[in-house]
């Protein structure tokens, strides 16, 4: 699955496509809100916090990873830690940005007692 991105924590667009370039769903998204496109219609959310649980089954970290990607922490999370070389960890989920340069990241949250162990891949075209 690819996905196109444009935006920041304070608003954007996230349209995700099948490998064969197909547009399954857009993500759009505000401070205060966010939306689901798809084929079956539009739904609104709270946050985009809200729309990952539903949609994924898992309450994921969307905005933060907007940063993260660019091998950054998130600036309007809770400062990093256990930081080093190419790595940090940021609210229970540990970024791994050794091999950022040429476009992969990898975001694990630990399982816990309340939530399950996710680990978050990311491949990106530059």
């Amino acid at each position: 699955m690819g996905f196109f991105f444009n935006g920041g924590a304070q608003g954007g667009q996230l349209d995700l496509m099948t490998p064969m370039g197909s547009q399954v769903a857009r993500v759009h998204w505000t401070d205060t809100e966010a939306w689901l496109q798809t084929d079956q219609g539009n739904r609104r959310f709270n946050t985009l916090g809200d729309l990952s649980q539903e949609v994924l089954g898992e309450p994921l970290p969307l905005a933060a990873l907007m940063h993260w990607v660019q091998g950054q922490p998130a600036p309007d999370l809770p400062a990093p830690t256990n930081t080093q070389a190419k790595s940090f960890e940021q609210s229970g989920w540990q970024i791994d940005t050794t091999d950022i340069g040429i476009g992969r990241l990898i975001a694990q949250r630990p399982a816990s007692t309340e939530l399950r162990g996710v680990t978050v891949r990311i491949r990106l075209d530059r």
